[in-house]
């Protein structure tokens, strides 16, 4: 998987002047290169309590965590979705936290 595998846009709406809604699509500040997904793939096939985490199934919530603690950089819960879909991973994660 290369990282231009990963350009996904998130989408938002954007209010004009007369009241209607454009539909915008942003890019993450910062991609993760191929080895930092590798690392996530790998990561999110293990508990997450052998990453200090104390509950033992992932969610999108809490892999958005991990991925600002390990690589520094914040993703929204849309992007985290698509992104863990693209490294193949989205099967073992939790729809929802609870």
């Amino acid at each position: 998987m290369t990282e231009s595998n990963l350009r996904i846009g998130v989408r938002s709406q954007t209010p004009t002047e007369n009241g209607s809604k454009t539909i915008d699509t942003v890019e993450p500040s910062r991609q993760l290169n191929d080895g930092e997904l590798r690392q996530l793939r790998r990561a999110l096939q293990r508990p997450p309590r052998e990453f200090g985490y104390p509950v033992a199934t992932w969610t999108n919530n809490l892999a958005r965590h991990y991925i600002r603690d390990s690589f520094g950089v914040a993703y929204s819960l849309q992007f985290i979705d698509r992104l863990v879909k693209a490294v193949g991973v989205a099967h073992r994660l939790e729809r929802w936290d609870v």
